[in-house]
């Protein structure tokens, strides 16, 4: 199977929420307004790390317990923890210059 990378995952989720439509009778209008700041992070992130799955970023598969271990043991936690800030960091930027934008 392929998994994207979680601190994508949990990025485009906090802008969905942020930006996408508030109400389900918004229909479609509502979901495009928050398409192009997840575009944003999408195409950041993949210029950053040259992938969005996981096993491509890793080059583990996360779900092989002692792959996974090997990896954690090895420094991958750093790796995830610095992949993790980027995203937030970037993510906020977004809040507030959407923000600023929509005002």
């Amino acid at each position: 199977p392929i998994y994207n990378c979680g601190a994508l995952v949990v990025g485009l989720m906090i802008l969905g929420t942020a930006f996408g439509r508030k109400d389900i009778h918004e229909g479609m209008n509502g979901i495009i307004e928050g398409i192009r700041p997840c575009r944003k992070l999408v195409k950041y992130f993949q210029e950053a790390q040259h992938a969005v799955n996981c096993r491509e970023i890793t080059g583990v598969d996360l779900s092989d317990p002692k792959a996974s271990e090997g990896y954690f043991a090895g420094g991958g936690l750093m790796k995830c923890s610095n992949i993790i800030a980027d995203v937030v960091v970037y993510v906020a930027d977004l809040l507030y210059e959407e923000n600023k934008k929509r005002k």
